[in-house]
């Protein structure tokens, strides 16, 4: 029989990346977000005015941070839909059940449209 420090220790390594306690909270969550360019990720405030905007969401949706910060995220909804109220909906619906999603058209800043699944959640802090 066999004891455990008879047993082979793997030589892998592992590239690892620091926890967000070892960074300071605030830059490492605004790092992280920019890093994630496939994704258009954003903060509002209750009533949806944009407060955060990461790079995914100036690749995808066309808005500089320093030209959405500031708007309704209602701009990125369709004619259509804010006929609808689906904007206010949204934030209602996250507001009471800790989440919203949608599957619908969005529009970008040069007036086109794309179909994308969006996630609406409300800030807790």
């Amino acid at each position: 029989m066999k004891k455990n420090s008879d047993k082979k220790q793997s030589t892998k390594r592992y590239k690892t990346t620091p926890l967000v306690s070892d960074i300071k909270e605030e830059n490492s969550q605004s790092e992280i977000l920019d890093s994630i360019a496939g994704y258009a990720i954003f903060t509002t405030d209750k009533k949806g005015v944009i407060v955060t905007w990461n790079s995914g969401g100036e690749s995808i949706l066309q808005y500089k941070a320093n030209e959405i910060i500031g708007e309704n995220a209602s701009i990125l909804f369709t004619p259509e839909d804010l006929k609808k109220n689906a904007h206010s909906k949204e934030l209602r619906t996250a507001l009471k059940d800790g989440r919203a999603r949608d599957e619908r058209w969005h529009v970008k800043k040069d007036g086109t449209r794309f179909w994308g699944v969006g996630l609406v959640f409300p800030h807790k802090g």
